[in-house]
């Protein structure tokens, strides 16, 4: 898994790694806990985490996460980036089979998503804003269940199940859909065929 980005968050989501592959789930539950307080911004938990760790406490399978967590986590299993360009995310889409961009910021048009699905690299996102309208736009492309695996629900205390469950239902159709999924995103959003569109329709107008 390669986490992309930067912000103050990085070296608490490095930490909660660490307590897990080392077997430390007390830390664990606290850095969930003070959430933003590293960042110095407030009093808030990791709430969409807390929201699953309660939810796996109520169901008796929270002492199983944390087993398992510290059987397959592992420093090379996880690498952090921080801030790439396109100039890397290029290179980063073809070689990767699904990428996850689970905003929490409501985005006008986020370029990534349309990035990975150029690259045939299966997308999901947090259903909002821009991001859901991108993901509107190929309605009918593919099927409707597939299409479902690309949205990410918006409730925090839903987001972290809603990402495991759709990611696994991604790993499964991703290969039978790269190429459809990167001719659409050719077809629909390659500035050389916008430009004959475009130069198609005012022709036509033209013509009136």
């Amino acid at each position: 898994m390669i986490v992309v980005g930067h912000g103050p968050l990085r070296e608490p989501m490095e930490a909660l790694l660490w307590a897990l592959e080392k077997g430390y789930p007390d830390l664990a539950m606290n850095i969930v806990k003070w959430g933003n307080k590293f960042e110095g911004s407030g009093d808030q938990p990791l709430r969409a985490v807390q929201a699953y760790f309660s939810k796996l406490r109520d169901e008796g399978g929270l002492d199983e996460y944390f087993r398992v967590a510290r059987k397959y986590i592992s420093p090379e299993k996880v690498i952090f980036t921080g801030y790439l360009t396109h100039r890397e995310l290029c290179y980063l889409f073809p070689a990767s089979d699904v990428a996850l961009f689970p905003s929490i910021v409501i985005e006008a048009g986020p370029l990534v998503f349309l990035e990975s699905m150029a690259s045939g690299c299966f997308p999901l996102g947090t259903y909002f804003g821009g991001m859901a309208a991108s993901i509107d736009s190929i309605a009918g492309s593919i099927p409707e269940d597939v299409l479902e695996c690309m949205k990410l629900k918006v409730d925090e205390d839903l987001l972290v199940e809603d990402i495991i469950y759709k990611t696994t239902e991604a790993f499964k159709v991703e290969e039978k859909h790269k190429l459809r999924l990167c001719k659409i995103a050719v077809d629909k959003y390659d500035c050389q065929n916008i430009s004959r569109r475009l130069a198609t329709d005012l022709y036509s107008l033209n013509k009136r």
